[in-house]
C-alpha cells in the first residue's frame, strides 16, 4: 500500500489551473494594451456629442435611416472608447428573460 502511495502524484502540488477560458485570457492582453487616458478623454467627449445627436434626431422624429447611422456611429464610437480605457469591447450582457 505505500508503494500506491508514493507513484501517485499529490493534487495538491500541481500548478492551479485557470478559472476562465480564453475570453478571460483576451480580456486581460487588451486590459494592458489599450490603456489611453487621453485618448478616452477625447472619447469620452466625442461620445457624449454624438449621443446629444442621436437624441436630437429622434425628439424630431427624424427618418429611420439618419437615426440608425448615427446610432451606428455612436456604438463604434463606444467601442473605440472601451479599448481606449483598457476594456473589453464586447456588449455587456442582456439582462432579463429572454423571449
Amino acid at each position: 500500500m505505500n508503494r500506491l502511495k508514493k507513484r501517485r502524484p499529490l493534487r495538491a502540488l500541481a500548478a492551479p489551473r485557470p478559472a476562465a477560458g480564453p475570453a478571460a485570457a483576451a480580456a486581460e492582453v487588451v486590459a494592458g494594451i489599450g490603456a489611453d487616458p487621453e485618448k478616452a478623454k477625447q472619447l469620452t467627449q466625442a461620445v457624449a456629442e454624438q449621443g446629444e445627436k442621436v437624441r436630437e434626431l429622434k425628439a424630431q422624429k427624424a427618418e429611420k435611416a439618419a437615426i440608425t447611422a448615427e446610432v451606428a456611429k455612436l456604438l463604434d464610437l463606444k467601442k473605440q472608447l472601451a479599448l481606449a480605457e483598457g476594456k473589453s469591447s464586447d456588449p455587456p450582457p442582456q439582462k432579463g428573460k429572454k423571449k
